[in-house]
């Protein structure tokens, strides 16, 4: 069966698994693969429609692997990485089917020059062509990338990065603004593009990734794409930075460029079982990828008896010393899990001791099923005060165990002291927060239901207040409207609880409660409660001309600080910032609120 497309494009129609991200309509209809361009003619192309481009890819970066801390004690800790690579040769494409909403196309990659380095990992030209499966959706967004060449999972960081160039989406013409979700491997984060600009084949989108509830980081990715005429050569560039409030922690620079070529092809590639890379901003296997090397440089081959010494001289080591021992012992645990019973001695001193508090923190960095297993039976066997420290440690761990889970709401039903009952029960909220960010619908019900049961149930203020703090670990949408009616309480303190448990909460009533609260609320315990847990999302025009107007108005020294860093971090989408703060200063009036202003200013 002919491809149903008028000759003049027939080379240059495959040129849509990349040109999608400008916006042409995508669609199937009748086990074809139709699109259009704006005004242009609709077109089809027929499954085994083949088409070969010249590829050229380049990209360069600088950043940290690593980020611990929240908001503005966000601190890099651990050595910067290097990104390198230029990848040069052709590209072969083929549509094969369609499954339900979803495009099948078949995917080889043959390098001719071949240059990739990051983080001191050098890896080799591949030996045969790259081949692959590639899915996408109607609507041009690419779902996954799988492969069978198993040994080369090292090169998902490449394709990871190479994906996320292109995976936009432009449903609507003539739209300028719209959100979406972008999937990192610390979890889904905001993303809100901008069409900065459209002259002719030329567009310039600006994508900003806002902040997640746990780091308080933001990133701003500048895409130029051109396409040329008949879509014969693609052209995508991408500048990127992302932020911290103490400065900048990374920036890369990713350049894609694509030539249609004649050249028969007619291979097929072998169906993957194997490497797949699901997530087109960072995939899993780019996150163990970079563990992988993170860990490996900080265990610098140590074994046990290296990892006991470094632990024996905690105690005499001030705290920036003890970083790099607390490296050291997570990598020894990534790598080791059969071998942290051994650290078992260490949980049963007092939890002050910084060789039990630093052990306990790695468990929780780590998190593998091993470091779970050691947590729970520390609980088990630990007197009071430790056992309340690592309840919450076991709470922290990004992917919790089903067991583990379980053991917390044993925990949270059987415990006899009513602060490690409490601790337990928080901890609950905190891996709801897990299973949200990570999509699992399943324990975050259970949170849900747990922390709704203790709303409902609550007969005192105090246990009140405990519930909504349950409820604020866990920051669903869903609990805004459980929360709501505690907001016209008449303890001042349940309101605040209230408020707090807004903090994480992707969702536009929240923020409308916690701005609304900051404007208009004659307390100003209940305005600074409000201004210290409006989200670092929560970056939008009516939130910018909230806080100007608050600003002019607010006499609370601790208010005004708090506006003036929540500004700050708007800086790089609201640039008129840097104005209003030194309008601010000019008729501020206020010693110390004046000097912390200028020094916000002069770090714009």
């Amino acid at each position: 069966m002919g491809v149903r497309i008028e000759k003049k494009w027939r080379m240059a129609a495959g040129l849509f698994l990349l040109a999608l991200a400008v916006g042409f309509g995508l669609y199937w209809k009748d086990g074809r693969f139709h699109a259009s361009a704006g005004q242009e003619e609709t077109y089809v192309i027929d499954p085994g429609t083949q088409f070969v481009y010249h590829f050229h890819y380049e990209s360069q970066g600088l950043g940290q692997s690593d980020v611990q801390g929240t908001s503005d004690r966000a601190t890099p800790i651990v050595p910067k990485t290097e990104v390198d690579v230029a990848v040069e040769g052709r590209l072969y494409l083929k549509l094969l089917e369609s499954e339900k909403d979803v495009l099948i196309f078949e995917m080889h990659l043959k390098p001719d020059r071949w240059r990739f380095a990051s983080g001191g990992l050098s890896l080799p030209k591949p030996t045969d062509d790259f081949a692959g499966w590639l899915r996408m959706s109607p609507r041009g967004r690419i779902e996954g990338f799988q492969s069978d060449e198993v040994q080369y999972q090292e090169y998902s960081m490449l394709l990871a990065d190479l994906l996320s160039l292109v995976d936009l989406e432009l449903p609507v013409q003539k739209k300028t603004k719209w959100a979406s979700q972008a999937q990192s491997f610390q979890g889904a984060s905001p993303v809100t593009i901008l069409l900065k600009n459209r002259s002719g084949s030329r567009l310039t989108l600006e994508k900003i990734y806002g902040s997640t509830s746990e780091q308080h980081i933001q990133g701003v990715g500048q895409h130029e794409i051109d396409l040329h005429k008949f879509w014969k050569r693609v052209d995508v560039t991408r500048e990127r930075q992302t932020t911290a409030p103490r400065g900048s922690i990374a920036r890369d620079r990713s350049r894609l460029q694509l030539k249609s070529i004649a050249e028969a092809w007619d291979r097929e590639a072998p169906r993957p079982e194997k490497l797949s890379i699901s997530e087109t901003m960072s995939g899993e296997n780019y996150q163990r990828l970079v563990e992988r090397d993170m860990h490996r440089r900080e265990l610098k081959g140590r074994g046990w008896d290296e990892i006991q010494a470094l632990m024996e001289d905690l105690p005499r080591l001030t705290q920036q010393q003890r970083v790099e021992p607390y490296l050291a012992l997570k990598a020894f645990i990534y790598f080791h899990p059969e071998q942290i019973g051994k650290l078992r001695e260490y949980l049963d001193l007092p939890y002050k001791d910084p060789r039990c508090s630093t052990v306990a923190a790695a468990l929780t960095a780590v998190g593998n099923r091993a470091a779970q297993e050691l947590l729970m039976q520390a609980i088990d066997a630990s007197q009071a005060g430790n056992q309340e420290k690592f309840i919450a440690h076991l709470g922290l761990v990004e992917h919790i165990e089903e067991s583990a889970e379980q053991r917390m709401h044993e925990l949270a039903r059987d415990l006899t002291v009513p602060r490690n009952q409490r601790a337990a029960e928080l901890a609950i909220g905190v891996m709801g927060s897990r299973h949200l960010r990570h999509g699992r619908a399943d324990g975050l019900q259970r949170s849900l239901d747990y922390a709704r049961q203790k709303l409902s149930t609550a007969d005192s203020d105090r246990d009140t207040q405990h519930a909504l703090r349950i409820l604020g670990n866990i920051g669903a949408p869903d609990q805004v409207a459980w929360i709501v009616p505690y907001l016209q309480s008449e303890k001042e303190e349940t309101r605040r609880e209230a408020l707090r448990a807004m903090r994480s909460v992707q969702d536009d009533r929240a923020y409308s409660i916690l701005l609304t609260t900051l404007q208009q609320s004659p307390s100003e315990r209940l305005r600074e409660t409000a201004i210290e847990n409006l989200n670092g999302g929560a970056q939008d025009q009516r939130t910018f001309e909230t806080l100007k107007n608050v600003l002019v108005q607010e006499r609370n020294d601790r208010i005004i600080r708090q506006i003036v860093s929540h500004l700050a971090n708007m800086n790089k989408t609201h640039p008129e910032v840097r104005q209003l703060l030194a309008d601010y200063l000019e008729n501020c009036g206020r010693t110390d609120v004046c000097g912390f202003v200028s020094s916000v200013l002069a770090s714009l």
